[in-house]
């Protein structure tokens, strides 16, 4: 039973899959499932040391690939640690390999649409996310969908309709943060396209958390606006500088 993404939970499931890999070291579905984990911990910041997680998922998959090159699943795997580390044209690439190999992969059009979101390409990302829905209209994920598609109206300056795909991404799991404060997401979001959050650790990514969780506040959507601030799609970084990610204070919005 899917119980969501907790260090706990990944910690066991690593165990698990290096624990059937000591059993049978080319069990391909094992080291699948371990990179999964890998990109898992490394996407939801559950380590510090997010790199290593995704770097560790890559290379197993590449193993796995080498004994299975026709491993649908291990595409998409390997195509969303692609897309997070700023490799969008090649996870997009290894998605539409995996749909080509199987055509009812929800999780690759899904991965798509995040990717040519990231690209500036957000104008293409609805349709992808509607070929999940019909694929899995149930998927126990598609709040990630409903908040991608709210992401996207943002950029389109539809924030009427945005604000409702927030709503029933928060329906659909009253526990994301991401669905609960656009404007949070927002500047998470933008930050992240911009490659700002590689690298940072987890408590870096705590305070710049807190910091956009602030600035959310201050500039909250009421259910009467029919239009969103402009100061919430101004959403930029004053003072970052390369390799000093600790003084997350120095986040704005404009």
């Amino acid at each position: 039973m899917y119980k969501g993404w907790t260090p706990e939970y990944a910690a066991q499931a690593r165990g698990l899959y290096n624990r059937a890999l000591e059993l049978d070291p080319k069990n391909i579905e094992a080291m699948v499932a371990l990179a999964g984990v890998d990109t898992i911990v490394g996407v939801t910041l559950l380590s510090d040391d997010r790199a290593a997680h995704l770097a560790a998922a890559e290379a197993t998959l590449v193993k796995a690939l080498s004994f299975a090159p026709n491993h649908a699943f291990a595409h998409v795997v390997l195509g969303g640690v692609s897309i997070i580390t700023n490799r969008a044209a090649q996870g997009i690439a290894e998605c539409e390999l995996a749909l080509a190999l199987d055509h009812n992969l929800a999780s690759a059009h899904w991965q798509i649409g995040l990717a040519k979101y990231f690209v500036g390409r957000g104008a293409e990302t609805e349709t992808h996310i509607n070929e999940a829905f019909r694929l899995s209209p149930r998927d126990i994920l598609a709040y990630h969908w409903l908040v991608l598609l709210g992401m996207v109206r943002l950029d389109l300056t539809a924030d009427v309709e945005a604000v409702s795909w927030f709503r029933r991404g928060i329906e659909a799991n009253r526990n994301y943060p991401m669905a609960i404060s656009p404007l949070h997401s927002r500047c998470l979001v933008r930050w992240m396209r911009r490659g700002l959050l590689l690298g940072l650790d987890l408590r870096s990514f705590q305070a710049l958390r807190s910091v956009a969780s602030a600035m959310a506040h201050r500039l909250t959507i009421q259910p009467s606006s029919l239009r969103a601030s402009a100061s919430m799609r101004a959403c930029a970084w004053r003072g970052y500088r390369k390799g000093d990610v600790a003084d997350v204070s120095k986040a704005v919005m404009l």
